[in-house]
């Protein structure tokens, strides 16, 4: 089995990150810890995949209805004909659908941390009894702490 740091998906990834997060040029390489195992790089890839959807979530909920306003805002500062944008069927949708897309950006955002994050999406299915049960174990409720080893609770 390879290790989960010599995925090419996640490699070119984690690496484009850094080099964003340090400001260095593409030329230098970027040292990846050794000393992190593979439990904690996969946690990591999962927060930064919840965070990718949070952040499509904003910039389709929010970010479509602010580009469809400069859009217009832009064509009556500079008084282009804009006659083809005042009869478009699309354009018409698009402006009676912007505010309703910008309201779902709380509801949206919160399904999706629900859906991925795995005690909340539990205790939804227990609620709503659709789960009886919590599975054995869905997440560490007791860990160990790496320093003086003594033992946390209610993680």
């Amino acid at each position: 089995m390879a290790s989960f740091r010599s995925q090419t998906g996640y490699n070119w990834l984690h690496r484009w990150l850094l080099d964003l997060a340090c400001c260095r040029k593409r030329s230098q390489s970027v040292i990846l810890p050794t000393h992190v195992s593979g439990k904690t790089l996969e946690l990591q890839k999962r927060l930064f995949t919840i965070i990718l959807a949070q952040i499509i979530v904003v910039f389709v909920t929010l970010g479509a209805p602010m580009l469809n306003l400069l859009i217009f805002i832009f064509l009556k500062v500079f008084q282009i004909n804009d006659s083809w944008y005042q009869k478009s069927p699309v354009v018409a949708a698009v402006n009676a659908l912007s505010p309703l897309l910008g309201s779902y950006h709380s509801l949206l955002n919160s399904m999706i941390v629900i859906w991925v994050t795995k005690p909340y999406r539990y205790h939804l299915l227990n609620m709503l009894g659709i789960m009886k049960t919590l599975p054995k174990r869905p997440f560490h409720t007791n860990m160990t702490s790496r320093i003086g080893m003594k033992k946390v609770t209610g993680l």
